[in-house]
């Protein structure tokens, strides 16, 4: 591995390991007819799961629904929501859409809308994340870059610069538990910010067949997730783990476990070994 003015580039051949069986893993079947793009989880034995219909389902570690939000037959005026995420027992909701954000309780209830504004315009947030201390990472793919809220009244949010080749549209946004950091997916690069905004770290991927989902910090070390892989870094250098099944979306729980989604199953892990 390299390390360019703080670049951690993935070498040209990386390691092949299999993942091992013992890194703990609950798999839980998906209910039929839940097509998912987007994951989410309370921590606590409760799965949101975000069909691409833009319908919410609540599914518990048996793999029942519990609870579920259509937006069609929501009173709250909710047009199409496009990402979730969950943080100190709410659940957020991105309504690229209704440019708007809602927010629901993990039974799924009427949701409240949150109008978030900058300069006198009105955001659209496409993608999603929420730091354990309320601060608020949106992407609107129509402004020049991702915009930090301090909370969602933050009268004065902050854009976030990435570098000139940062690659293309933002795929993915994650907050790190571990590591108190916001993490941004392109292409074919990852970068981590602080809470105030600062570039700290950027990440190269190896090619153009490993795509980012997700990247997290677990145990001691940074796991960037891909579809069919996960880039680990393992005594400085980056190892390719194969996972069981392809990846739709990834993200963390409030205990700092990954949380993956397929076509059929949650996928729940502890480590990446």
């Amino acid at each position: 591995m390299k390390r360019l003015n703080g670049i951690i580039i993935f070498p040209a051949i990386l390691a092949m390991v299999v993942l091992s069986q013992s890194a703990r893993c609950e798999t839980i079947s998906l209910p039929d007819g839940i097509e998912p793009v987007a994951i989410a989880a309370d921590g606590f034995g409760r799965f949101f799961v975000l069909d691409e219909s833009g319908a919410i389902s609540a599914i518990d570690t048996n793999g029942a629904v519990v609870a579920s939000l259509e937006p069609a037959s929501s009173a709250a005026g909710i047009v199409d929501i496009t990402d979730i995420a969950f943080s100190a027992g709410w659940l957020y909701l991105a309504d690229y859409g209704g440019g708007a954000l809602f927010v629901t309780d993990r039974t799924l209830r009427e949701p409240t809308r949150i109008s978030l504004d900058l300069d006198g315009e009105s955001i659209r947030p496409e993608k999603i994340a929420v730091a354990t201390n309320g601060q608020i990472l949106i992407v609107d793919p129509d402004r020049s870059g991702p915009t930090l809220f301090q909370s969602w009244k933050d009268p004065s949010p902050r854009t976030l610069s990435l570098p000139a080749n940062g690659g293309d549209a933002i795929r993915a946004i994650d907050f790190d538990r571990t590591t108190k950091e916001f993490f941004l997916l392109t292409e074919d690069r990852a970068y981590a910010f602080s809470l105030f905004g600062a570039l700290e770290s950027r990440y190269i991927a190896p090619d153009s067949s490993f795509l980012p989902i997700a990247a997290f910090v677990v145990g001691d070390r940074l796991a960037i997730i891909g579809k069919k892989d996960v880039a680990l870094l393992v005594d400085g250098d980056f190892e390719i783990l194969p996972l069981e099944y392809d990846i739709l979306a990834a993200s963390q729980d409030i205990v700092g476990r990954i949380v993956m989604v397929s076509e059929k199953y949650i996928i729940v892990r502890e480590r990446f070994e």
